[in-house]
């Protein structure tokens, strides 16, 4: 059925309305959520899921807020429905895993981050926080996924000198200290200006990497890491 002017412009301010109201719950809801008033946060989020049921933001945000409230069963359910939505959003799917994290559900987490990677592979904050995971455990296939991960990581943010650091350590730990060395050498050109408490354990730890001391050298560079 055709629709007459009057019902067009109807429809047309209807649609305007919502678009202020959805903007409105969205930006009051953040705004919530960042001074931790989080029952205030929940109610905009409901009122965006209301206003736009089938709009994964709304899920993403309300599933967050429970985290913060420590409900992770019903954030669960929220992220998934985000999910469901649009599943190749790799920050909804970063909560999630941090939902299972804060549940103590390790592997379920690692499996999340997993399957993010396959709709956005080298998405950063992912793989930062599969390279945590991992180094949580101390079985040698743990370690050599966290390798793994942090060579990603160096690769996709060269800019960030703590995947740099801890591939260094990896390389001292496995014992190759001419590979170690090569890669300090390539965090001095990347980041030439250290703290000065750093410069020391920096100098150091190249002193003791060429002479092959991997011991003295992983347990220097573990200040200079810390600095």
């Amino acid at each position: 059925m055709l629709l007459c002017p009057v019902q067009l412009q109807r429809e047309s301010g209807s649609g305007q309305q919502k678009s202020i109201d959805l903007m409105t719950a969205q930006t009051l809801g953040l705004a919530y959520l960042e001074e931790f008033k989080l029952e205030e946060a929940e109610k905009e989020f409901l009122k965006y899921i209301k206003l736009a049921p089938k709009e994964k933001l709304g899920y993403a945000n309300l599933g967050l807020t429970y985290l913060r409230m420590g409900r992770y069963a019903e954030a669960e359910k929220k992220l998934l429905k985000a999910i469901e939505i649009d599943p190749k959003d790799p920050d909804t799917r970063l909560i999630l895993a941090t939902v299972f994290q804060m549940n103590d559900q390790r592997e379920k987490a690692i499996s999340e981050l997993n399957k993010s990677l396959e709709f956005s592979p080298g998405h950063v904050k992912t793989l930062y926080d599969l390279s945590e995971l991992y180094s949580a455990a101390s079985d040698e296939q743990s370690q050599k996924l966290r390798e793994n991960v942090i060579r990603q990581l160096v690769e996709k943010a060269p800019a960030n000198i703590v995947p740099h650091l801890n591939l260094t350590e990896i390389m001292i730990l496995n014992g190759e200290t001419d590979k170690a060395l090569a890669q300090m050498e390539i965090i001095q050109r990347q980041f030439p200006e250290f703290p000065k408490e750093a410069v020391d354990y920096y100098n150091k730890t190249v002193e003791l990497l060429r002479k092959a001391d991997k011991d003295n050298a992983l347990y220097n560079s573990q200040f200079f890491i810390i600095t």
